[in-house]
């Protein structure tokens, strides 16, 4: 007699709930995270920390004094005739090409701190302008062009008592990153960035013999080559920054990034000569227009200050140290190739042949970040 109504308790305790939850609302759903392991919450804790009520945004200025250098701006070498050989002695005979000054520029950078997996966004602008001027003069010898129109031989160019050579390069780089800061150790952080470049590179060459000038038998009182090269360009980019912790505040950064760019470059020459008697000015230009690719490589290396303040709302850092960038294969500057069979003359080229050499520009940099 006891057991139906055991059952019915039974059934009573098992129902209830079941309805009561039917009854109740839906809870909302979650959006889904990606599966990270724990570890991975301690090893890459940020190093820019979101404050409340504070904009996230950080500025930066530095100042550079750089020098640059190019491979294939020689613009005059000694005469053959000097040396006993036919062919001078190899260990004596000079070539002379253009030294550039240290110049001032300067690099200008301004970005936010996401709250999306404490992500940060950057643009950077880099501006400089360099200069190079250099002269030698041969009374008794005479000297050789190494950037004019060149013969039918090697010893058939424009020789002349003086050589005088000025440059000039204009370099604009901006490039947008996006990147991430955190803490690999106590003492090392680090901060992998991926984003665009793009950048402007102006030369101006102008080379200029005087005293005596010779061309292919004639004499001219001056002869000048004006040569102009622009590129543009724009490509992807990575790059990797890293700070170094040694005593406190103060710790070592090294930097580095690669950019491939592809672009334009426009080259222009034109070959002067001013001949005496009779007064005339003969004018030879060219030009060509291609399309290449152009790799970028920049680095950094020095010490960096960080002191945070009002709480940690407030971070301000000052570093000084080297900066290198590296323009591969840039030099497209071109000669107009005389040599080979039949009678050449000025004005009259068999192919255009390109100097080719290697664009850096690397100094000293100096500078603060204020992130608030």
């Amino acid at each position: 007699m006891q057991r139906p109504y055991m059952l019915i308790l039974a059934s009573a305790l098992i129902t209830c709930p079941l309805v009561a939850f039917s009854d109740a609302p839906a809870a909302p759903k979650k959006p889904v995270g990606p599966t990270v392991p724990a570890q991975a919450k301690v090893i890459t804790t940020p190093t820019s920390p979101i404050v409340k009520n504070n904009a996230n945004l950080f500025f930066s200025a530095e100042y550079l004094l750089m020098t640059a250098t190019e491979g294939g701006i020689s613009y005059a070498r000694q005469n053959f005739a000097q040396f006993a050989s036919p062919y001078g002695d190899q260990k004596t005979r000079k070539c002379y090409e253009l030294d550039l000054d240290w110049n001032s520029g300067f690099r200008l950078g301004m970005g936010y701190n996401m709250g999306h997996d404490r992500w940060d966004t950057k643009m950077t602008w880099t501006w400089m302008l360099n200069h190079g001027h250099d002269h030698q003069s041969d009374m008794t010898n005479q000297l050789y062009s190494t950037n004019a129109m060149p013969g039918k031989n090697p010893e058939a160019g424009v020789l002349a008592d003086s050589f005088s050579s000025h440059i000039n390069i204009h370099l604009n780089l901006l490039d947008w990153q996006l990147g991430r800061e955190f803490f690999l150790s106590k003492w090392l952080k680090v901060r992998p960035f991926a984003g665009l470049k793009t950048g402007w590179v102006h030369q101006d060459w102008k080379t200029k013999a005087t005293g005596h000038v010779q061309v292919s038998g004639a004499t001219l009182s001056e002869y000048v080559v004006k040569m102009k090269q622009k590129f543009w360009g724009i490509g992807p980019m990575i790059g990797m920054n890293s700070e170094w912790g040694l005593v406190s505040n103060l710790s070592l950064y090294a930097n580095g990034s690669f950019a491939l760019l592809t672009g334009f470059f426009d080259d222009h020459r034109n070959d002067i000569a001013f001949q005496a008697s009779p007064s005339a000015v003969i004018n030879n230009p060219f030009s060509k227009r291609s399309h290449n690719s152009q790799s970028l490589t920049e680095l950094q290396l020095g010490l960096r200050w960080n002191q945070w303040c009002g709480h940690d709302r407030y971070r301000l850092s000052i570093q000084a140290g080297w900066d290198a960038i590296l323009f591969n294969d840039h030099n497209h500057y071109f000669a107009v190739n005389g040599q080979g069979s039949g009678q050449v003359g000025a004005g009259q080229t068999q192919h255009l042949q390109e100097l080719t050499g290697d664009l850096m520009f690397q100094g000293m940099s100096v500078g603060c970040r204020l992130d608030f």
